[in-house]
């Protein structure tokens, strides 16, 4: 295992300062460790921002502009990516708009 797997396994907090992953550093990143940010959150609602805004990035790959109500319980971008291919698929379900 890596130092950090060590780390934390150990229940070690993070040198501070110290690059978490390559190029990376606890203050520009959140890693979660079960119900634990790495480093504390900014938001209290930090994951759910997280999430939303994974989920609208995965929409674009539809390529065009969606409107619509998107309702998601726990996204992945693997079950989004899913979902707009799909999508893409089902010409019946959607309607192509220009603007």
């Amino acid at each position: 295992p890596t130092d950090l797997t060590r780390d934390i396994q150990a229940g070690m907090a993070h040198p501070p300062g110290e690059p978490i992953l390559r190029g990376v550093r606890p203050g520009r990143a959140a890693i979660q460790l079960g119900p634990w940010v790495l480093g504390g959150a900014r938001f209290p609602d930090e994951r759910v921002r997280h999430n939303a805004l994974d989920l609208l990035g995965d929409l674009t790959l539809a390529g065009h502009p969606l409107v619509g109500r998107i309702v998601a319980h726990r996204p992945t971008h693997k079950l989004t990516y899913a979902f707009v291919a799909t999508l893409m698929r089902s010409p019946d379900a959607w309607v192509f708009c220009e603007s």
